[in-house]
């Protein structure tokens, strides 16, 4: 993977293989820069300008969901692009992000009330994915939202 443009379109590194431990990802390759902060995360160097192992530190994954007692519902599903959202045993603020299959946050909603009403009537029909969280960034529910034609 060549990655990184720089003056006179040199890349910053090479990456030959990566791999994730302990929540954090980390990449061998030939680095050609120091650096500590890109617009994908912050990157700590280890050695001078050769092959060797950097760690990136960004977001790599999400929190597991580990309260059963709590019940999202999502209706219907799918639909033309009007979603009900529902929730049961959760007394905190809550979030929605609603992403597209590029990985792109297309929609953040507060949830306010038991249910609230999403509007994605202005996305083209496909498969989405949505994610809540509490107001301490918590994972409490996720899944995949359907725009029908």
């Amino acid at each position: 993977m060549n990655c990184g443009p720089c003056a006179g379109n040199t890349p910053l590194f090479f990456i030959y293989a990566i791999a994730g431990y302990n929540g954090h990802i980390y990449a061998g390759g030939n680095f050609l820069a120091s650096y500590s902060s890109t617009p994908y995360g912050n990157f700590s160097s280890t050695g001078n300008p050769a092959s060797y192992l950097e760690e990136y530190t960004g977001i790599v994954g999400i929190n597991e969901m580990n309260n059963i007692s709590r019940k999202i519902s999502i209706f219907p599903n799918p639909s033309k692009g009007i979603f009900n959202i529902q929730l049961q045993g959760i007394n905190e603020k809550t979030e929605i992000h609603i992403y597209n299959l590029l990985g792109e946050n297309i929609c953040n909603t507060q949830i306010n009330t038991n249910t609230t009403k999403i509007d994605l009537t202005s996305q083209p029909p496909g498969t989405y994915l949505y994610r809540i969280v509490s107001e301490k960034g918590e994972a409490i529910g996720s899944g995949k939202l359907i725009i029908s034609q």
